[in-house]
């Protein structure tokens, strides 16, 4: 493309491909309307999440030396529990909302009115930090664990200990209370054991080897199976099976840190639960209950160390080590849809509504006119606009083919290194634009070939590239350890590619006599 009828040079248009196709679920549209709200920065990192019981459902989040409620809607601050000399831990609410607690560094249990925030009751009895803190069903108790090792079980009304375990060998780091049960809960410790405690025999009923220090545990809607997470691995146990294994899962890349388990988590299309789990690889994880295959993950900027999701589905919210609050709030998609059905005839009278008059205090006074067409028979005058070219082009219109190459190359655009080695492969310039290079300078154009060999959109001019190439370097091995590695690194690439298309042709040769055997089969069929 050298020049149009009125000797102008044309430049290069990149190629277009079309997009790839991505089979987008119910499944995935439902987790992409969670919409990325702004990110709320902590004094530290973010260690536990806990909703509030009732509606409109804000989260307390502990963080630092500080408990702070937030209202999901605004992303703002509307209570602080301050009451920590050291940085607090598991702030947790009673299910009426009234009351909540939280452990903390010092080894004290505090117990605080949501409304008022004043002090209620203090519970010492741990001698190392005390890092879970949980309701019992009932309101009436209150469970803790931390790094001495021993759950203890607390009376609200007197502010006495009813009980204490001390069959766990390290730190506990996870609490969960039964839905269906107050006498029961289960702990998870980094002695590489969950254990299920019963308060009316005052002992461990059923101990689970998780096989990894555990980090989170939660029990299922239904109080019959619970999930634990630690290391890499998630793990869901049958309760009612005496802590049988059901499932076992391995996706993260780093320690699971917090899991959370959804009733009616998902599209409408699915009934069951979801599993969401957070870990240090950044990543927030969703399992399908039943199958216990993942059916979607998302991205966030920290290593995620508590997540939570609201009792109505409409809130994620993500804690992170490097002191992020991440609250994500579902998109209300059914707005459009209701304005649109009831509100038909107020649409309507607002689509008639006249304009303004058009004045000197509007924008668009200013640009009236503009966007006007030229009638039939009227005058155009073209304007004479400065067109901007690319290195590229410039160098193509001076016939300086190398140079192009080189100015094409540092886009680390495909569609446009590909356009100018068509472009040139059509002037005859290619061998020319190929030849005379130092080391230096074949390193990315071998780099280039490699990286993009294997993609079909390009693999025809890629193949012609390798052949010109090994033409004229075929010399410079030996010579040269970076053209050497990158000689390498091709054949390499191209032997995998043959091994590929081996065992697609034998899968061709086993396919086809199926296929043919079925093609015969139904003119039999129906002539029977």
């Amino acid at each position: 493309m050298e020049a149009d009828g009125r000797g102008e040079y044309r430049k290069l248009q990149p190629k277009s491909f079309p997009p790839r196709a991505q089979r987008e679920t119910a499944e995935g549209r439902y987790w992409n309307e969670f919409e990325k709200a702004a990110l709320v920065p902590q004094l530290g990192g973010v260690t536990h999440v806990e909703f509030y019981p009732l509606a409109p459902y804000h989260v307390a989040i502990s963080a630092s030396t500080r408990v702070l409620l937030y209202d999901c809607n605004t992303c703002r601050v509307k209570r602080q529990f301050t009451r920590f000399k050291d940085k607090a831990y598991s702030g947790t609410f009673r299910g009426d909302g009234k009351l909540m607690c939280a452990g903390g560094e010092t080894g004290i249990v505090q117990l605080f009115d949501t409304e008022s925030r004043s002090l209620l009751r203090q519970f010492k009895g741990h001698t190392k930090p005390v890092r879970a803190v949980r309701y019992t069903q009932n309101y009436q108790r209150i469970i803790s664990g931390g790094d001495d090792a021993v759950v203890r079980l607390w009376d609200v009304p007197t502010g006495e200990q009813v009980v204490d375990f001390a069959q766990h060998s390290d730190y506990i780091r996870s609490i969960a209370s039964s839905p269906v049960s107050e006498n029961l809960w289960c702990t998870g410790s980094y002695d590489h054991t969950a254990k299920l405690w019963d308060s009316r025999t005052g002992s461990c009923q059923i101990t689970l080897d998780h096989k990894a220090p555990v980090e989170g545990i939660q029990f299922f809607p239904t109080g019959s199976m619970a999930v634990t997470v630690g290391g890499y691995s998630i793990r869901i146990w049958d309760l009612l099976a005496g802590g049988k294994l059901v499932h076992e899962i391995s996706n993260h890349q780093k320690t699971v840190t917090s899991v959370c388990v959804a009733a009616e988590a998902g599209p409408a299309s699915s009934s069951s639960s979801r599993i969401l789990t957070g870990s240090l690889d950044s990543h927030v994880r969703v399992f399908e209950v039943g199958t216990y295959t993942m059916t979607h993950m998302s991205k966030f900027p920290g290593a995620i160390l508590s997540l939570g999701l609201s009792p109505d589905n409409k809130t994620l919210v993500a804690g992170m080590a490097n002191g992020l609050l991440s609250i994500r709030r579902r998109k209300k998609v059914t707005e459009a849809k209701d304005a649109a059905g009831s509100g038909g005839a107020i649409a309507t009278a607002n689509k008639y509504k006249p304009r303004k008059k058009l004045t000197a205090d509007t924008y668009r006074y200013f640009v009236r006119g503009q966007s006007e067409k030229a009638a039939e028979g009227d005058i155009k005058i073209s304007a004479q606009h400065r067109r901007h070219i690319a290195p590229y082009d410039k160098l193509l219109r001076k016939f300086c083919y190398g140079e192009a190459l080189d100015a094409a190359l540092e886009t680390t655009r495909p569609q446009i290194v590909s356009s100018v080695l068509d472009e040139l492969s059509m002037r005859g310039g290619l061998r020319i634009a190929l030849q005379g290079r130092s080391s230096e300078t074949l390193s990315p154009l071998l780099h280039f070939v490699c990286k993009y060999i294997q993609d079909p959109r390009y693999t025809p001019l890629m193949i012609k590239m390798s052949n010109l190439l090994l033409d004229l370097y075929s010399g410079m091995i030996g010579v040269s350890s970076a053209v050497d590695s990158s000689f390498g690194i091709l054949h390499g690439k191209i032997k995998e590619e043959l091994k590929y298309q081996e065992h697609l042709m034998s899968l061709q040769g086993m396919v086809e006599p199926i296929l043919y055997g079925s093609i015969r089969a139904v003119p039999e069929s129906i002539e029977k």
